[in-house]
């Protein structure tokens, strides 16, 4: 309600106020008006783990078919959550709700943010296809390892291959194919 909106943003105002902080750093959040609210206050750098902020199904991926969105958004975004399952919810208000955040990522928010972090040159292509400023992406993939540490493994365990997956057990992962 209102009523929380509001003490929540005054906490958050005298918080940053009390901390001295200079920068806010927005990690996954869809929320329109908590994003504005930051927006407004302080520098914001944005990080991009997934395509929340450029796709209303937030993954990329289409369910139904078991195939990676290649379609950039827009108003087929709301058909194919009907059509391919590419949405968590096909509630007719999540569906729009979830189009309008993207909107807003990408028509206001994506030019406010002081700089964007993404964390695969995937995330950043397919964010510059939907319209994002490449200049404004750095990429900075997880779990990135020291150039000698790759050449050290790779002479030691050179035929050995071992995999684990860390993550949602959900079919966009493709754990099923793994």
């Amino acid at each position: 309600n209102n009523q929380t909106k509001a003490e929540v943003e005054e906490f958050l105002k005298l918080y940053i106020e009390d901390n001295k902080i200079d920068i806010i750093h927005i990690h996954s959040i869809s929320n329109k008006n908590l994003v504005k609210f930051c927006l407004d206050i302080k520098p914001v750098i944005r990080s991009m783990h997934e395509p929340r902020m450029f796709c209303p199904g937030r993954q990329k991926f289409f369910l139904k078919s078991e195939t990676i969105c290649q379609k950039p958004f827009g108003l087929h975004c709301c058909m194919h959550a009907y059509t391919e399952k590419c949405q968590d919810s096909r509630r007719p208000s999540e569906v729009v709700r979830s189009y309008s955040n993207v909107k807003f990522e990408i028509n206001y928010a994506a030019k406010r943010y002081k700089h964007i972090v993404a964390m695969s040159n995937y995330i950043k292509n397919e964010a510059v296809l939907a319209g994002f400023s490449e200049q404004s992406i750095t990429v900075n993939p997880y779990f990135t390892l020291i150039p000698d540490e790759i050449d050290e493994k790779s002479q030691k365990e050179k035929n050995i291959k071992r995999i684990v997956f860390v993550g949602r057990l959900h079919p966009s992962k493709g754990v099923h194919t793994l």
